[in-house]
């Protein structure tokens, strides 16, 4: 063996470099008897594997999807491997011909388990020990990473197989598949999931599964609603937890919890999703102009446009505006902006009651937002100064002379 636990053969190359990924907790004696066994298998098959190991440390539920989600994209920060094996720790394969490598379609290599005779327990079980290649397990997002506890996240890797990579599952003869589970030596297993059902049957539309996060570059062909619905505030001018005064700041985690730089109340509240109340935050600053490109964005208040400043080049450029008025190509004296990584800006124009997306190199804007005049209906805005987008890119806006953070959900259906 090698450093690292790799092994290669020595007197012939390899078609495939393998990363055996097994997710472990409390399970020493286990995971000692699946490397006694599983070493002298593979390196009879004249494999180039790395065997990794993924612990949970802690006392919450066991989550093997997540686990193996870590080991995934830990691996490949050790070396591009081709193929990937995602392996229970109990599980010891019986036949050599059981070949531990990748081909073109997900492959189920545990369908017969001496704890089930040796059949296939219903056509969709897909538990045990699974080969994806590279780019499979990546057209699949990963596993799911909401399955705490027992059960589950194998059958919804099924449908992710089936519903978004648009693939079959296949299996070796169920002669040659065959696996002898490890007895449990006092192992208590996870508890079961009561969800798992309930997520299992939600109806997930795949779809939404991969898509980029805020700044990694938003639909061009998206469109926002135009009637919007009040996450933070709304209760009128007040220093109560349900108030805000004159709020400016604006920053949305991936869990949708706003963050409100309440400028007149001189704090920070965090108003985590669908609550009625903020809660007061010690501390806070704004939000981060910089991008992933080594420039900084500067809404240019006074001159009514956006500046593109380059670290680089040393360039200082208009990315947005240059004239005031509220035509397509102006801006009147704008505040917060977001920059995503193709480039686009997003601007609070703030006299103009509305929020502009400029592609870059464009020498006009569009209305993604407001521009319905100064009221507080759901489809307008007075004054707003900054805005986000949450991990769906749904759109958050502060409005603060209705002292308030608006919603617009994003839809994609021209995408």
């Amino acid at each position: 063996m090698h450093p690292g636990g790799h092994w290669f053969p020595s007197r012939c190359q390899a078609e495939q470099r393998i990363a055996i990924i097994i997710c472990y907790r409390n399970r020493e004696q286990h995971f000692k008897m699946l490397l006694g066994n599983l070493h002298p298998f593979l390196q009879q098959q004249q494999l180039d594997y790395t065997i990794f190991l993924v612990n949970q440390h802690g006392q919450e539920s066991f989550n093997r999807g997540e686990l193996f989600n870590i080991g995934f994209i830990e691996a490949q920060k050790y070396y591009p491997f081709t193929c990937f094996i995602f392996h229970d720790v109990d599980l010891l394969p019986e036949d050599i011909r059981n070949i531990y490598t990748c081909t073109d379609q997900p492959r189920h290599m545990s369908s017969a388990m001496d704890k089930f005779d040796y059949k296939l327990i219903y056509p969709k079980f897909f538990g045990g020990v699974t080969a994806f290649s590279t780019d499979d397990f990546l057209g699949t997002n990963g596993y799911s990473n909401v399955y705490w506890g027992w059960g589950g996240e194998d059958d919804d890797m099924y449908s992710r197989v089936v519903y978004k990579l648009k693939k079959s599952i296949i299996r070796y003869p169920i002669e040659i598949a065959r696996y002898k589970m490890i007895l449990s030596n006092k192992h208590i297993s996870a508890p079961v999931n009561p969800h798992r059902f309930e997520i299992l049957h939600s109806q997930y539309d795949f779809g939404l599964d991969v898509r980029p996060k805020p700044g990694d570059g938003i639909c061009a062909d998206a469109t926002w609603a135009r009637i919007g619905t009040t996450v933070a505030g709304g209760n009128g001018v007040g220093d109560g937890l349900n108030q805000l005064d004159q709020p400016f700041g604006l920053f949305v985690d991936e869990n949708q919890t706003v963050y409100v730089a309440d400028f007149a109340n001189h704090r920070i509240v965090k108003w985590i999703r669908d609550a009625t109340s903020g809660q007061l935050v010690a501390g806070g600053n704004g939000a981060d102009d910089h991008n992933r490109n080594r420039e900084i964005y500067v809404a240019d208040n006074a001159n009514h446009r956006v500046l593109r400043l380059n670290f680089e080049t040393k360039k200082i450029l208009i990315a947005a505006g240059g004239s005031h008025g509220n035509g397509a190509d102006q801006l009147a004296f704008p505040n917060g902006v977001i920059v995503d990584q193709l480039g686009t800006v997003y601007v609070a124009d703030t006299d103009n009651r509305r929020i502009i997306r400029w592609p870059r190199g464009a020498t006009t804007g569009s209305i993604i937002a407001g521009g319905h005049g100064p009221d507080s209906e759901p489809d307008q805005l007075d004054n707003p100064t900054n805005l986000s987008f949450d991990i769906e890119e749904n759109l958050y806006v502060v409005d603060p002379s209705n002292h308030r953070v608006q919603k617009f959900a994003i839809d994609k259906s021209m995408c």
